[in-house]
């Protein structure tokens, strides 16, 4: 058998990315682009999505990792990882993962995020070797995405821990708004990431309206409500969002808003309870709150690092008042 071929993946190449990925999940997965060859193409010429894939002799993907790039985020994320079920244990992730980092820094990000599935304690351990968790996903991974190589079944929905990875030094200093309620664990979370970032803390007289926008991911059954600036009405999109009949809610406050806290205080009285810290997720640092269903959530999760293990610690607190 020859060595496979690691390379940068195009729109000519949609259509082995999505049997590849089939052949792992069936049509099972979760990001909805990976099952659609004409979304996905479009994706990559436009390079909204960079895709790196390990090739076998037939050109058939083997295992592949994508790069997702947001307008103006400081950041990219890096996921959406397979090895098909032949070619696993062979070191192909780590492979096609380092020619995507490569290729990420070659673009000029300094860091990236990536979310590793808390039913493997390897790539979490893995995660940490260069990397800093973040936060805690509860509730996001869909008890339909069954890995058939594995043969995993999910009675209730799955975690994911948020990581960030820095590429190379980044020098610039954000101001930044930390809320109250989270200064403590957030800082401490920041710290080992060497970012520059100075933290002030403040109420602002809160404009009428809030810059607010809702995202559907019918696939994940998520809504997710990005919070750009905080205003007097953020109660009604909040409630608008929280009656979203979907498995997982999620609120993304960007952190360059000075009324961040009472966006904050405001979800917690609406039940919602930390979910991560998100550094260049955006144009600014993202603070992400989540809602969890505790019927549908497996809360029974296999953490394999401190950091992680303490999110959950708090988040369970949280969850009991």
């Amino acid at each position: 058998m020859s060595e496979p071929l690691i390379r940068r993946l195009g729109p000519q190449d949609a259509e082995a990315i999505v049997l590849g990925f089939a052949e792992v999940y069936g049509y099972s997965y979760a990001n909805e682009i990976f099952n659609d060859p004409i979304r996905l193409s479009s994706a990559l010429a436009s390079g909204t999505v960079c895709s790196v894939g390990a090739m076998d002799g037939e050109n058939q993907l083997i295992a592949h990792m994508a790069m997702t790039h947001r307008v103006d985020a400081i950041h990219v994320e890096l996921g959406n990882t397979i090895v098909t079920p032949h070619a696993r244990g062979t070191g192909l992730a780590w492979k096609v993962g380092d020619a995507l980092t490569s290729w990420a820094a070659e673009l000029g990000y300094s860091g990236y995020l990536h979310y590793p599935t808390t039913n493997h304690k390897i790539m979490q351990r893995q995660s940490v070797l260069a990397g800093h968790e973040t936060g805690l996903m509860l509730s996001y991974i869909p008890n339909e995405t069954n890995d058939k190589g594995r043969e995993i079944l999910q009675p209730l929905r799955g975690a994911t821990t948020i990581v960030y990875e820095a590429l190379t030094k980044q020098s610039n200093t954000l101001k930044l708004f930390l809320p109250e309620r989270y200064d403590e664990l957030i800082r401490d979370l920041a710290a080992p990431t060497n970012l520059s970032r100075r933290w002030e803390r403040q109420l602002s007289n809160l404009p009428p309206e809030s810059d607010v926008q809702i995202e559907l991911f019918k696939k994940r059954s998520l809504a997710r409500l990005t919070v750009k600036k905080v205003g007097q009405n953020l109660g009604a999109h909040v409630s608008a969002l929280i009656c979203q009949a979907v498995a997982c809610h999620q609120v993304d406050f960007f952190m360059s808003d000075s009324g961040i806290g009472q966006g904050v205080e405001l979800s917690k009285a609406n039940g919602a309870v930390f979910c991560g810290w998100l550094p260049g997720l955006q144009t600014a640092d993202i603070l992400r709150m989540q809602w969890i269903d505790l019927q549908s959530a497996n809360l029974e999760l296999a953490l394999a690092n401190p950091v992680a293990q303490r999110i959950f610690t708090m988040v369970q607190k949280e969850l009991e008042r």
